[in-house]
């Protein structure tokens, strides 16, 4: 997404990986890839950082530029990012349960009142946090969830490994003999 340091983190790139395609996407779909392009997408600290209008507008598009059977790899803010934000809230003398039930409730939590307001990030980054029950059922959606694995990034942030499965083609009913 652009932000302020866009460019100059392109120009230090650049040179380093030459044969690598950098670019600077738009904050919504689409990107500039034809459909089916890659066998493998990995999203870092993405969805974890964006509403859930967001998120499912690319989930659509990972979707579409992944190739039929292609998997993704992709991290979210999970129960480990969950309890470390509570922790935080309950040492600041905040109530950490209205969160959580908002949480509970939804199975995704965005907070727009965060660390990344006013910051370098676009005014649409803040901080989502999902429950591994919201993104199997929602996400799985889109994709189909192969694996999920806790704290995978950074003891911080989980992963789940999705592959894009092809939509069930509709079998017609027989006809019952009368």
């Amino acid at each position: 997404f652009p932000t302020r340091r866009s460019s100059d983190l392109i120009a230090w790139l650049r040179p380093r990986v030459p044969d690598a395609t950098v670019l600077v996407i738009n904050e919504l779909p689409p990107m500039p890839f034809a459909e089916a392009t890659f066998d493998i997408v990995y999203c870092h600290s993405v969805f974890t950082h964006l509403d859930e209008n967001y998120q499912d507008r690319w989930l659509e598009e990972l979707r579409r530029i992944s190739k039929p059977s292609g998997v993704l790899v992709v991290s979210f803010s999970g129960q480990k990012a969950v309890e470390t934000l509570e922790e935080q809230w309950i040492k600041a003398n905040a109530d950490p349960a209205p969160m959580r039930k908002q949480l509970e409730d939804s199975g995704i939590l965005y907070i727009t009142d965060d660390e990344w307001t006013n910051g370098p990030f676009p005014e649409f980054y803040h901080s989502s946090f999902h429950t591994v029950e919201y993104v199997k059922k929602h996400w799985g959606k889109y994709f189909k969830i192969l694996n999920h694995l806790p704290c995978g990034s950074l003891e911080y942030q989980d992963f789940v490994v999705m592959q894009r499965a092809e939509p069930t083609p509709l079998v017609p009913k027989t006809q019952m003999p009368t």
